[in-house]
């Protein structure tokens, strides 16, 4: 079974926290991703973009539906305050290590382009 923090501990662009990791991306860009489980499952989530931050002009419920059919690893929504969020999972049987590694850094580098796609700006 597998553990994130062990997963992701010694990788050299993940900074561990209690509840997530922070991935840092060349250029001092970097995203937050929140980690949580269930008895079966890793579940990882970022916060993309918050409501102020969205431009007026974006349409973003269409904007996500549209990334959402092409995506096979990460789905964005808007939660209940109006973010937009992004979320992932795995199970924890049978998962890799390199599969989670993987999966946070492509959830974090995932919000990181949507959050500036739809925000011209790297805040979250």
């Amino acid at each position: 079974m597998v553990d994130w923090r062990t997963a992701c501990r010694g990788v050299e662009e993940f900074d561990l926290d209690q509840d997530g990791v922070v991935v840092r991306f060349a250029g001092g860009r970097r995203h937050r991703v929140t980690v949580s489980e269930t008895p079966e499952t890793i579940e990882l989530h970022a916060i993309v973009a918050k409501p102020s931050r969205v431009r007026d002009d974006v349409g973003v419920a269409e904007r996500l539906w549209v990334l959402n059919r092409g995506s096979q690893l990460v789905c964005f929504k808007l939660d209940r305050y109006q973010r937009v969020v992004a979320t992932a999972w795995c199970p924890k049987q049978g998962a890799t290590f390199e599969e989670l590694r993987t999966l946070i850094h492509r959830l974090a580098s995932e919000s990181d382009r949507v959050e500036m796609l739809l925000t011209g700006v790297d805040v979250e």
